[in-house]
């Protein structure tokens, strides 16, 4: 459908989606390893930001005006010191927050994981991050912690990590992938740990997507992509794909095929297009 050649000058390893509702368009961002642009669908590049210490950015929407978070690295007296940075759809910076008084330099956010959810309830705006021991939600208007989710046990440590947040009535909860094979249910506002379901030893775990509230579409290692019943804690289908792990996986509604499962492998394979409507026949 549509084609930006040599939209970076090398290879782009962070792409997300945005609906920007202000201005009714459709936004893509992309980073190449510290150039940043932000694309209309039309091929419009509207933003071109380059700052070689960017590792992973999304997009909020805060006050009705969107801005881009972005996390960045800067080598300090030989640490690698984290900044959360908040620039305007204009490129300009507007906020410049130093994580490491917040987080410790031990505990600062990884390079990979960043993500927004705005809490309907309290009107608030949080930043889902990850590092190698837990995950956190962060306080954005009040620059601050909200929650820490950690287990304290020494195996899960030094993990990849993917979270994504399901809203239950009045509860709301922290779903997180860790390559330890499992994933972790966390309540969202007290942090208490409420159950860990086992999906196989010796796997990693990688994207996670929720599919009609109660599924879990998990990408992992090994060439496959399981889909866990989070009522039962059970895995009820499997994809068998690629030559190795799924690291990236997201539900679209296709105008032809309807509910589909998109997916990327680490190195080959490209980008699938499952079709996934009868799954739950079939478990039936």
């Amino acid at each position: 459908m549509n084609e930006i050649k040599n939209s970076h000058p090398t290879n782009i390893n962070n792409i997300r989606y945005f609906i920007d509702k202000i201005n009714n368009r459709d936004l893509i961002l992309s980073i190449s390893f510290g150039n940043l642009k932000i694309w209309n669908i039309n091929s419009e590049c509207i933003i071109n930001i380059n700052e070689k210490s960017i590792l992973t950015a999304c997009i909020l929407n805060n006050n009705n005006q969107n801005y881009i978070i972005s996390i960045t690295k800067n080598l300090i007296a030989n640490i690698r010191n984290r900044a959360m940075k908040t620039y305007n759809l204009k490129g300009i910076l507007v906020k410049e927050i130093d994580l490491a008084p917040i987080f410790g330099l031990n505990y600062l956010p990884s390079k990979g994981f960043i993500d927004c959810y705005y809490d309907i309830n309290y009107s608030k705006n949080y930043i889902i991050l990850c590092n190698d021991y837990s995950s956190f939600s962060f306080d954005y208007n009040e620059q601050k912690i909200y929650q820490e989710y950690k287990e304290y046990k020494e195996y899960y440590n030094e993990l990849e990590r993917y979270t994504i947040i399901k809203v239950e009535k009045n509860i709301v909860k922290l779903i997180e992938s860790i390559k330890a094979g499992k994933i972790n249910i966390w309540d969202f506002y007290s942090g208490e740990f409420l159950f860990a379901i086992y999906v196989k030893d010796n796997y990693f775990l990688y994207d996670i997507c929720l599919w009609k509230d109660n599924y879990l579409f998990i990408g992992c290692s090994q060439n496959t992509i399981k889909l866990l019943d989070l009522n039962e804690g059970t895995i009820i289908y499997e994809f068998k794909t690629y030559k190795d792990s799924v690291i990236s996986i997201k539900i679209i509604n296709h105008p032809k095929y309807g509910d589909c499962l998109l997916s990327h492998g680490y190195l080959s394979g490209g980008i699938q297009l499952w079709d996934i409507k009868y799954i739950l026949i079939d478990k039936k």
